[in-house]
């Protein structure tokens, strides 16, 4: 019976839960710790100054760790959480960095509630993807172009389809690539850290945009629910702006926002007629 109880003990003390905790707020906003670790079961209350109004917790993964309307903190299982202290700004008041880390890469300034600078995904800019190059010194591309190895079509799918991930490690997936990493591939690391490495550099590209005025940093995308890429673009990002992580994707339940903000009259609704804004200039 006492070895039992010995086991038990020693099984909690590994059980630890780490939570990084970042206001999403001006940065005038605090909270009493940037990270705790618990043994599971534990709790912790979490506590923000420089406030006013009402403060809504969340927990970027339930299932490892839990928060309270009041900022208590509950350690479920062994793992990493981002606890995020969301209050009262507006979309419209705010400067904010979007890091959306998906199937496509895309890094956007946004300031007081209108996109002003983001990376051209779609045709090769920013950071490395899953299945899309990134950014790459043009001269080695012209290379390629004129070796007579490759077709318009080759190098298109390059840029688009079979670059980043894909080509270095054979996957999309960046499960699959976290799994490889975890088994001891260490080129796998270097390609996924790199990745990482150039939308933490994106990212503060977009800072200088907002002349250092961000009032907080998100990353969306099915990739930000991975703890290991969290971690290293906070570490890399914190210093900016405080970060929360929204992870996952959100299109329809945007267009439905922006379709209710129209009905409620909040809105009116814009018409797109695909003129472009430069046009009228003779750019010949």
């Amino acid at each position: 019976m006492k070895r039992i109880k010995k086991l038990s003990v020693m099984l909690l003390c590994c059980l630890l839960l780490s939570v990084i905790a970042m206001p999403v707020s001006a940065s005038a906003a605090k909270l009493n710790k940037k990270g705790i670790s618990l043994n599971v079961g534990k709790t912790y209350t979490l506590k923000a100054s420089g406030t006013k109004g009402k403060i809504t917790w969340t927990s970027s993964k339930k299932s490892v760790a839990t928060v309270s309307s009041k900022g208590v903190v509950k350690a479920k299982k062994k793992g990493t959480a981002v606890i995020a202290a969301k209050y009262g700004k507006k979309y419209e008041d705010m400067n904010l960095i979007i890091c959306h880390i998906g199937g496509g890469i895309s890094v956007t300034a946004h300031e007081k509630g209108r996109m002003v600078d983001s990376d051209d995904i779609a045709n090769g800019d920013g950071p490395m993807a899953p299945t899309r190059c990134g950014q790459l010194p043009v001269r080695e591309v012209v290379k390629m172009c004129y070796s007579g190895k490759y077709t318009e079509r080759d190098m298109y799918n390059k840029i688009t389809k079979t670059g980043g991930l894909v080509d270095h490690l054979g996957t999309s997936d960046a499960r699959e690539v976290c799994e490889m990493i975890e088994n001891g591939n260490k080129y796998a690391k270097i390609i996924y850290d790199a990745m990482l490495y150039q939308i933490g550099k994106t990212a503060g590209a977009m800072a200088a945009v907002l002349k250092g005025k961000v009032d907080g940093i998100v990353f969306t995308g099915g990739i930000s629910h991975d703890n290991y890429l969290v971690e290293k673009l906070t570490e890399m990002l914190s210093f900016i702006a405080p970060i929360t992580v929204m992870a996952g994707e959100f299109e329809m339940e945007a267009l439905a926002a922006g379709a209710v903000r129209v009905l409620s009259g909040e809105e009116t609704a814009k018409e797109y007629t695909g003129i472009p804004v430069w046009n009228g200039f003779d750019l010949e």
